[in-house]
């Protein structure tokens, strides 16, 4: 797909005005290739003629699949429940649960039934195979995973979408209040959900990227540009992956996507260092109202996840720099 294709194609399913904006995504989502095989922390991938060091500070997550599963056929694997991280927030937990996308047919097949007719549309509109078997495992293992918190079969879940296209529950589980945000790097899917607060996720496969400095000088804020150029040349590309990902869960949590200009707001990038939302406008991060936490959810992966606070949490939380230690659900 030539750049100017993927511009359009960028456009057309985000809703994008803004031409640079659209191309940021255009050059970001394109052809991102997901490290396999890689289990040790910190993780390391090839990269040319050296490696680049994924130490972290944050949440080591798993897929609830990695977990022994005894004598589960490929179709039970990806059709059963899962519960994921539990992630201690002031006041509170949030839900971060990643999973794999690579499902054998029959289980494709056997997912697809738990769709809904406009979604299996959805799927057939998609021009290539793994699109398509990437949207339908993702889609159903999302019902799997909230019919499983809503007490209700996942053919029963139903969708509603905010202004700007953020997806929630539809009124008729207004009663639960259980939030959720969902985003994917090839053949990974991270879902996250909260009780009562408004939650954004994303993921990025962490890559070398020719115009990431161009990229970064035109989407970062100011400080964020500076901190990235500031980074070893070996530290940039974690650093580019960092910052992309813990702004557009920013975004994402606030339900503007790119509507909401990404200058004004500035987060940490550096690797090893902990997440924080730095400002937000003229306001500091720690009084902002969100938290921030970074997380990995496989090898080669970077992932943030963004939180309301309620009312009466501390605003020093989100800037304590301490990262409590994970418990795993089990549901």
């Amino acid at each position: 797909m030539g750049r100017q294709q993927a511009r359009r194609t960028v456009q057309v399913r985000r809703g994008i005005g803004t031409e640079l904006q659209a191309q940021f995504y255009s050059i970001v989502e394109a052809g991102i290739g997901l490290a396999r095989g890689l289990h040790d922390c910190p993780w390391a991938l090839p990269l040319g003629k050296g490696t680049l060091k994924m130490s972290h500070v944050g949440y080591r997550v798993a897929d609830p699949m990695e977990r022994p599963a005894q004598s589960l056929t490929e179709s039970q694997r990806f059709t059963r429940p899962v519960t994921g991280t539990v992630m201690p927030i002031a006041g509170g937990t949030i839900e971060v649960v990643p999973v794999r996308l690579d499902a054998e047919l029959a289980a494709v097949s056997e997912l697809a039934q738990c769709l809904s007719d406009g979604e299996r549309l959805r799927a057939g509109r998609f021009v290539f195979e793994r699109d398509r078997r990437r949207f339908i495992v993702g889609r159903a293992r999302l019902r799997l995973c909230l019919a499983s918190r809503l007490g209700v079969q996942p053919d029963a879940v139903e969708f509603d979408y905010g202004p700007r296209g953020k997806p929630r529950l539809s009124r008729i589980f207004a009663d639960t209040d259980l939030r959720f945000n969902i985003s994917h790097s090839e053949d990974v899917a991270v879902y996250a959900f909260s009780n009562g607060r408004e939650i954004g996720v994303d993921v990025e496969a962490v890559r070398e990227m020719r115009d990431a400095d161009e990229i970064a000088a035109r989407f970062f804020s100011r400080r964020e540009y500076e901190a990235y150029l500031a980074l070893d040349s070996r530290d940039r590309p974690l650093g580019f992956f960092n910052c992309w990902t813990r702004k557009e869960a920013f975004i994402k949590a606030l339900g503007e996507g790119l509507h909401y200009p990404l200058d004004r707001f500035d987060v940490s990038l550096a690797p090893g260092e902990p997440a924080r939302i730095l400002r937000v406008e003229d306001m500091p991060g720690e009084q902002c109202g969100w938290t921030l936490h970074s997380f990995m959810p496989g090898p080669g992966l970077a992932g943030a996840v963004v939180v309301r606070q309620s009312s009466h949490d501390m605003p020093s939380v989100a800037a304590s720099g301490k990262t409590p230690k994970c418990v795993i659900a089990h549901r």
